[in-house]
């Protein structure tokens, strides 16, 4: 789809802008398949990829005719749903998502996250009872489907408990404890980097937008806010 290409093309070219100096092939090349196919599996590569990848799925479907009743995302998605909402423009977008994924990248790999049939309630009276302080509740999905993150040999403690009380667990393939205290080292810089950007919506907005982060309706001015995006960097994801 023509229209796909060119949302697609429009966003990879702004990333790249903001990747110089930072990835050490263009997200461009990595996403067409013109490099190290392990690449994509970096955060680095991964977030960006998606944005691009969002953004263009959803330039598809409005110029189709279909207009979202109201919007949200999932993590990184959060800040395409802002986007698609008119209330964050594509550069400035695509500068949050560069420096979202560029700072989680310093990082030193390390971490682990969890997938568990467990509830959020649950979860924290085990993580509070057994003093669990290098563990978070990283996604909450559904009331059944949750998601820690945190120190390996914690998680692995947790996991014991959540196996002793019946509930399944399945570990995901990350390269770092997202939505974890290990994200605690960024979360300044961060708020630094963000501030120097211009959030202003261009337009009214004129589609609700659900946050992920309190899982309540959010108005443009919540969402042009550092702290906003610093806390949605760290905290649960509230899906």
């Amino acid at each position: 789809f023509p229209v796909f290409a060119h949302a697609y093309d429009q966003a990879i070219t702004l990333l790249d802008e903001h990747l110089i100096g930072h990835a050490p092939v263009p997200l461009r090349q990595v996403l067409l398949g013109d490099a190290d196919p392990t690449l994509i599996h970096h955060t680095l590569y991964t977030q960006t990829g998606l944005f691009a990848l969002q953004t263009a799925l959803t330039t598809l479907i409005t110029s189709w005719g279909i207009t979202p009743t109201a919007v949200t995302g999932h993590s990184i998605g959060a800040i395409a749903a802002a986007h698609t909402a008119a209330i964050l423009p594509l550069p400035q977008a695509a500068a949050l998502v560069a420096a979202r994924a560029t700072l989680m990248h310093t990082l030193p790999p390390s971490g682990t996250m969890t997938a568990t049939t467990a509830p959020e309630h649950h979860l924290h009276h085990l993580i509070t009872h057994h003093h669990l302080t290098h563990v978070a509740i990283a996604a909450t999905n559904t009331p059944t489907s949750t998601v820690i993150s945190g120190d390996t040999h914690q998680i692995h403690h947790l996991t014991r408990l959540l196996h002793a009380d019946g509930h399944k667990t399945r570990h995901l393939t990350v390269s770092h404890a997202f939505h974890s205290p290990h994200m605690d080292p960024i979360l300044t810089p961060f708020h630094e980097a963000v501030r120097t950007l211009n959030l202003t919506p261009t337009t009214d907005p004129t589609i609700p937008y659900v946050s992920d982060h309190t899982g309540t309706l959010a108005t443009p001015t919540d969402l042009t806010t550092p702290h906003y995006w610093t806390r949605h960097l760290r905290d649960t994801v509230r899906f």
